[in-house]
């Protein structure tokens, strides 16, 4: 069916071949559903053998891989299904998953298990990523990249002088390209090679993109706020994704958008990915795993999009009619409007907070030089909705430094949003935070962490519900 839609797209209707595409996108999930009984699959213990024949003979069409190719992993007999997706037991299954597949005996840690595979020494400016290939399938697999670059740029609403990050960068090709027209990339990976090389291409070409190591969540740049943050091919490495996306909303510049490209999200479980998300199973990404021990997840679109729901975000899919590659998520959070006035607000002599650092001056905490929470504490109960924190600052001593503000639940297991101040962004002296609850807490905390060396005074903490 795809393949027929090919020639009606230089005169249907743009919106039409989209329906279509869709339609046909919908089929084949079906199809599939329908058949994954009838799917080819492997136990664990041969997890081994195929591992070896992908890294020898690799997945070459009309190889020894044909008979792996739609191949699977069925859930262990363990593994119990219709658990909340959203709960500490469903985590733990996966990870539990996560070891057998790879074959170790301990808890997954990135810095340990998502290192790169790429031999020192490698041309990171003439042939980084799809351009070191030399197989027969190279150069289709490298048009689906230039593809999603190509979907990138068109979707990412930039203009030459805006700033954007890109998580889980690798060889950061479309950073590059962005770099190039003008727009400050910054990039944050994992891997010190992967930073290292970008820093070569970076230099070679003489643009503004600066590579940081480090993990999903961090902002290079602590308290500004990018008009763009991306994954690509990325995301489905993010093992802490509840932490992650609730800080991508502190980081968005007003309008700003969060984009996912090149990632498994399906429109419905599937033999591969037969839950909400989790550990994939099919053959090649099996192989994978084992040989590198990366986590490789997949999501079904309800959760993904339940999952930026609730810190704010609306979805779409774009579509790309050409590859899978180039399909884009692409979230926004509409434009808030600050409230005139809080409706729940506690100053420093209500007793409400506890200090680790500061000290009382007057109805003020007031820094004292060290690191630590300057605020943590009044736990009250806050409905399902879309919030906003206010962090009311003294005018003596004059700011300056930095604050993390964010606000949690469950003890501090739960964020619900969170950033860096820097202090020169106080709005006629508050600091203000949006956030999203996306069901009632009894016991919503409010944290104020203050750099070493910051200068400022809280007189008082305020919440008030998003103005209609």
């Amino acid at each position: 069916m795809p393949g027929r839609l090919e020639p009606l797209e230089p005169w249907l209707p743009p919106r039409l071949v989209q329906l279509l595409r869709q339609a046909a996108q919908r089929w084949r999930d079906r199809r599939q559903q329908r058949e994954g009984e009838s799917l080819p699959t492997f136990g664990l213990e041969e997890v081994d053998a195929i591992t070896e024949l992908f890294c020898t003979v690799g997945t070459a069409r009309g190889g020894p891989w044909d008979r792996l190719r739609d191949a699977h992993l069925p859930l262990p007999a363990w593994f119990r299904t219709g658990l909340d997706p959203w709960s500490d037991e469903y985590r733990a299954q996966q990870e539990r998953l996560w070891q057998q597949i790879t074959g170790v005996e301990r808890p997954y840690a990135p810095d340990d298990d998502e290192t790169e595979v790429y031999a020192p020494g490698l041309d990171a400016i003439r042939q980084p990523a799809y351009y070191m290939r030399r197989d027969v399938e190279a150069i289709s697999s490298a048009s689906d990249h230039v593809l999603a670059t190509g979907m990138l740029l068109k979707h990412c609403g930039l203009v030459a002088g805006d700033t954007a990050l890109e998580y889980g960068a690798g060889f950061a090709q479309t950073a590059l390209a962005l770099a190039r027209l003008g727009v400050r990339v910054d990039t944050v990976d994992i891997s010190p090679a992967f930073c290292g090389w970008v820093r070569e291409q970076a230099e070679f070409f003489r643009v503004p993109l600066t590579p940081h190591h480090g993990h999903f969540g961090l902002n290079p740049r602590p308290g500004h706020r990018y008009r763009l943050i991306w994954f690509y091919e990325s995301f489905h490495h993010c093992w802490d994704f509840e932490r992650v996306v609730p800080l991508l909303a502190g980081m968005l510049a007003e309008g700003g958008r969060v984009i996912l490209g090149g990632e498994p999200v399906f429109e419905r479980p599937n033999a591969a990915v037969p839950y909400p998300w989790g550990v994939r199973l099919h053959s090649e990404v099996v192989a994978v795993m084992r040989r590198t021990r990366w986590m490789e997840l997949g999501f079904t679109e309800a959760f993904l999009y339940e999952l930026f729901a609730r810190s704010g975000f609306r979805g779409s899919r774009v579509e790309c009619g050409s590859s899978d590659f180039g399909r884009l998520y692409v979230f926004e959070r509409p434009l808030r409007r600050r409230p005139e006035r809080v409706s729940q607000r506690w100053g420093a002599d209500d007793a409400w907070p506890s200090s680790p650092v500061g000290v009382r001056e007057g109805a003020a905490i007031v820094t004292d030089g060290r690191a630590g929470y300057l605020v943590q504490g009044r736990y009250v109960p806050a409905a399902a909705g879309d919030w906003w924190l206010e962090v009311r600052l003294t005018a003596a001593p004059r700011p300056s430094g930095r604050l993390w503000v964010d606000v949690v639940s469950s003890g501090g297991r739960r964020l619900h949003g969170g950033r860096w101040f820097d202090l020169a962004d106080a709005h006629e002296g508050s600091l203000w935070l949006a956030f999203t609850l996306p069901a009632s807490v009894p016991d919503l905390e409010i944290r104020v962490v203050v750099a070493p060396d910051t200068v400022a005074g809280i007189e008082a903490v305020g919440l008030a519900e998003q103005p209609a």
